[in-house]
C-alpha cells in the first residue's frame, strides 16, 4: 500500500530501535551541498542509515533540517494565496500535533524494509505519465518536486521490490525539505489516494454483485476455469477500471462485463475516502 504502511507499527518500531541505541555513539549528520536527485538519494539513505543504527540524535537533526523555513510564505509563493494557505495550515497542523512526526515516519519506512530508494524529478511541463502530476500542475510559481519511492530490496536486481512508501521533497534555501503526502493531499485538485488491498480484504465490502454470463462459445468448447481481474474501486465504491490479469480470453470478456457492474462500500483512510487497487477472481465452473 502506497501510504498506509507509513502509519502502521510505529510503537513496535520505537521498541525495536530503542534496543539498538548505543550510548555515546552519535554520528554527525551529513547534509548535501547541492540540488540533484543523486544528492537527495544520498541524504535519505543517510537518514535511513541513522535509523538503522539507532542514532536518534542524528535522525532528529536531519529532520530539523527538513523543515521548510518560513513555510507560510513559501506555500503561498509556490501555490498561490488560497491553495498555499490551505497547504500551510495542514503543514503546521501536522507538526503541532506531533513534533517528531517525521522521525517516526522514517523509522516506520525502515522497519518495513523500504531502504531501496528511487528518485523521480517532477516539474513543469507536466508529464501525464509521471506520478503526482496534479501536485506540480497546482504550482503557480513552479519548483522541482522530488518523489522518492522507498521499496523493499529485491534479490533479483531486474525485479523491482514491493513499494513501501512515497516521499516528497523540495529544495528551499539551500537544502532539501520534506513535504508530507498529507499536506499535498490537502490541495483542492489533489487526486484521490489509492491503497492496495488484497481480494480477501475487499470481498466482504461488496454491496452489489452481478454474476457473469457463461458465453455460449465457451460452453460449446468446454472451456471453464477462473479469470483473475485487476480492479480499481473508486471513492464512491464503483468500479473505476477493470482489466483481465489471467484466464481464457473468451471467459475474460464475460468476467469484465460482470465485474464492471459491481459496487463496494467506500474505503476510508483517516476518515477520507480512498481508491482501492485490488484483484478479484471470477469462477466459471
Amino acid at each position: 500500500m502506497r501510504f498506509l504502511l507509513l502509519f502502521l507499527g510505529a510503537s513496535l518500531v520505537t521498541c525495536v530501535l530503542a534496543q539498538q541505541v548505543e550510548t555515546g555513539a552519535v554520528s554527525t549528520p551529513v547534509l548535501p551541498s547541492s540540488e540533484s536527485p543523486d544528492a537527495l538519494r544520498v541524504l535519505v539513505g543517510n537518514i535511513f542509515g541513522a535509523v538503522q543504527s539507532g542514532d536518534r540524535a542524528a535522525v532528529s537533526t536531519y529532520c530539523a533540517n527538513l523543515l521548510i523555513p518560513d513555510h507560510h510564505a513559501w506555500f503561498v509563493r509556490t501555490f498561490g494565496s488560497d491553495e498555499g494557505s490551505r497547504l500551510d495550515a495542514k503543514y503546521a497542523e501536522i507538526l503541532a500535533a506531533d513534533p517528531i512526526h517525521y522521525r517516526k515516519l522514517f523509522e516506520t519506512v525502515v522497519f518495513h524494509g523500504g531502504t531501496d530508494l528511487h528518485v523521480t524529478l517532477l516539474q513543469k511541463p507536466v508529464d501525464p505519465g509521471q506520478s503526482a502530476p496534479a501536485y506540480v500542475a497546482a504550482m503557480v510559481n513552479a519548483v522541482p518536486l522530488y518523489a522518492v519511492q522507498a521499496r523493499m530490496r529485491s534479490e533479483d536486481a531486474a525485479v523491482p521490490g514491493r513499494p513501501v512508501a512515497g516521499l516528497y521533497f523540495v529544495y528551499v534555501d539551500g537544502g532539501f525539505r520534506f513535504l508530507d503526502s498529507e499536506v499535498l493531499q490537502s490541495l483542492s485538485t489533489a487526486p484521490a489516494l489509492r491503497v492496495r488491498l488484497g481480494g480477501g480484504v475487499v470481498a466482504p465490502n461488496i454491496t452489489y454483485k452481478v454474476a457473469p454470463v457463461y458465453p455460449d462459445q465457451a460452453k460449446a468448447a468446454g472451456i471453464k476455469g477462473d479469470v483473475v481481474v485487476h480492479i480499481v474501486i473508486g471513492t464512491d465504491g464503483t468500479i473505476k477500471d477493470a482489466t483481465v490479469v489471467s484466464g481464457d480470453p473468451i471467459l475474460g470478456q464475460a468476467a469484465l462485463d460482470a465485474v464492471r457492474q459491481w459496487k463496494y462500500r467506500p474505503t476510508l483512510l483517516n476518515s477520507k475516502a480512498v481508491e482501492v487497487d485490488s484483484t478479484v477472481t471470477v469462477r466459471f465452473p
